[in-house]
């Protein structure tokens, strides 16, 4: 069906209704001898049809003023010109009350991301931070009346307090989160900064508050301090080889991330036994983000999946192949053998829980989706619960911060063992090429950064030691 063009001007200057109204005005205010005058003015009203109302809007009209009946029907013929190449605009630049943060996340910045060049990871980081960090500070403010103090004080003081955030995974239905550590709130920072200047682009605000906001500059991670947690997390795991967790934090030490470790299956080990096993990094466990901004920026074909998954690739798309040291395929090998004994016993219960589910599937999907454990798909993955549950990226945190704690290490986060791998590289007199340690670290610019300057640093000591000996004037 054609698209319905737009009136004419001259079209809307005959669809405009035009009335004679009156004012008034006092002469002087608070005087006794005030006087009330009164003047006359035309003003031009057309309604706007209900399928080019914007999300939330409730008034019906347009209206424009004039000191005549023709004035005030053309300054209207011009806004609504205006309104129809972008409704959603013009309506959060005409109602300041009614254009609330949120309004214009939902109404106009999703629709932005969506269009964006940026990855889908960043897009996805982007909505969480202001979904978690932003909206319940400022979700309900107009946008005219958030200030630079406002988001001075969100990321300077609110979010280094505690707090608690809505979840999907905790019975609760909440979960605590202390203060956001420095590089998160850089994130937020970040978030903020894009956020804003697409509002100012859209001229819905005169100036942009984030200008003068201070940037979140992150402590760097001092070499000693970062050396000090590699020695205490590399005697933790002498003390934890018999524990089920071993083989699952031990990859760590490979400089996996968190989310390609846990999406690892079995079908990814390679020869292991044999003297030449590897790993080939090519997936990620990721989750569909059901929340309403994260829905709204999916493609069409994904809309109706929910739940983890396999995520076919990595975060930067590359596909890597690791070489298994003896002892790393050794606690493979252990490790399956001990996967295998856990499969035995949840494998008859699965059996009947997957019937169930296709049982639920031929009858249309109706009520409550059945139980799978593991979940479909996920029966390969190398890190699973005894029972078969999932092993999910929160899940993992908690567990590594337990460890942390019963071995009386200082909270740090797991990510950072891709930093402390780079470091033992660097101190293992091994030199990768970069090509080597790309494949290794899969393209992390901060993890490469910290192996070439540790590198740097002990290769200068190395060659400093070496000039000393050739001066002379040095006693022995």
């Amino acid at each position: 069906m054609p698209r319905k063009k737009n009136p004419t001007k001259q079209e809307l200057a005959e669809q405009i209704s035009t009335y004679k109204k009156t004012g008034s005005y006092k002469t002087k205010k608070g005087s006794s001898n005030d006087q009330k005058l009164t003047y006359s003015y035309f003003e031009a009203s057309w309604e706007v049809p209900k399928e080019l109302l914007p999300t939330g809007a409730s008034r019906r009209r347009l209206t424009a003023r004039g000191s005549s009946k023709e004035e005030a029907k053309w300054a209207l013929v011009s806004q609504i010109t205006e309104f129809q190449r972008d409704p959603s605009t013009h309506w959060l630049k005409t109602h300041a009350r009614g254009a609330s943060l949120d309004a214009y996340v939902s109404e106009k910045w999703v629709k932005k991301l969506r269009s964006d060049p940026i990855s889908e990871t960043v897009k996805r980081r982007h909505l969480e931070n202001y979904k978690n960090h932003i909206q319940f500070a400022l979700g309900n403010k107009s946008l005219t009346t958030i200030t630079t103090d406002d988001l001075q004080k969100l990321i300077h003081t609110t979010l280094r307090t505690t707090r608690t955030l809505p979840s999907t995974i905790r019975k609760d239905g909440e979960r605590t989160v202390e203060g956001l550590s420095e590089a998160t709130r850089k994130n937020v920072y970040s978030t903020l900064s894009k956020l804003f200047r697409s509002i100012y682009e859209d001229k819905l605000i005169v100036e942009n508050p984030m200008k003068y906001v201070v940037k979140v500059k992150p402590k760097r991670q001092e070499e000693q301090e970062l050396d000090k947690k590699i020695s205490q997390v590399s005697s933790m795991m002498t003390k934890i080889q018999k524990s089920p967790d071993y083989c699952r934090f031990l990859l760590q030490f490979l400089g996996l991330r968190r989310a390609e470790r846990l999406g690892l299956t079995w079908d990814n080990v390679k020869n292991l036994n044999t003297s030449s096993p590897y790993i080939v990094v090519a997936n990620q466990l990721a989750r569909y983000e059901t929340p309403e901004y994260e829905f709204a920026t999916r493609t069409k074909t994904d809309k109706d999946l929910y739940g983890w998954y396999i995520k076919p690739h990595t975060k930067t798309n590359n596909i890597r192949e690791i070489p298994l040291p003896p002892n790393f395929a050794k606690a493979l090998r252990d490790h399956k053998k001990q996967w295998e004994k856990n499969r035995s016993a949840w494998e008859p219960k699965r059996k009947k829980q997957l019937k169930a589910h296709q049982i639920w599937e031929e009858n249309g999907r109706k009520g409550e989706e059945p139980i799978v454990m593991p979940p479909i798909n996920m029966e390969k993955l190398l890190f699973l619960k005894p029972n078969g549950d999932l092993i999910t990226l929160n899940r993992d945190n908690e567990d590594w911060a337990n460890l942390l704690v019963k071995h009386r290490i200082p909270k740090f986060r797991a990510h950072l063992m891709r930093h402390a791998t780079a470091s033992m590289l660097a101190e293992s007199n091994t030199q990768l090429s970069e090509i080597y340690l790309k494949t290794l670290l899969g393209h992390e610019t901060t993890a490469m950064a910290y192996y070439y300057t540790k590198l740097h640093h002990k290769n200068m000591k190395k060659a400093m030691n070496i000039y000393e000996k050739s001066l002379t004037f040095f006693k022995d």
